[in-house]
């Protein structure tokens, strides 16, 4: 599952959609054979069937502020994110490296800021 939230990041996943009452058929046996697997199997298959999301916070990790939109961020059920802290210049280097249009983020009005990216790379907000 990391792996599949990880490919945006290096470049748009482009999967093939499957639809109608074909989805499940692949995983069946899969279900049948260990049905206590069925809330991760749900979980990959709406990550690969959804539309991905890549949350860019740009902050320092100690400032109040960024913890605040932090705690907003993990304190509701939203599937099919990535969120991704750029709190230093080390991780603005390494994440850049793999998705080069976070390298021109930056706070907004000197303030902690968040950029939504979804399936393409991120836009400004």
């Amino acid at each position: 599952m990391n792996l599949l939230r990880l490919a945006p990041v290096h470049q748009p996943l482009r999967l093939p959609r499957i639809g109608g009452k074909d989805a499940n058929a692949p995983f069946a046996s899969r279900l049948l054979a260990a049905p206590v697997r069925a809330p991760a199997d749900a979980g990959r298959c709406e990550w690969l069937l959804g539309e991905p999301r890549e949350i860019i916070l740009v902050g320092d990790r100690r400032d109040a502020r960024t913890e605040a939109l932090l705690r907003a961020l993990h304190s509701r059920f939203v599937p099919n994110r990535v969120i991704m802290l750029l709190d230093s210049p080390e991780t603005r280097r390494a994440l850049a490296a793999a998705s080069p249009s976070i390298d021109s983020m930056e706070k907004i009005d000197a303030a902690p800021s968040a950029y939504v990216c979804r399936t393409t790379p991120a836009n400004y907000p």
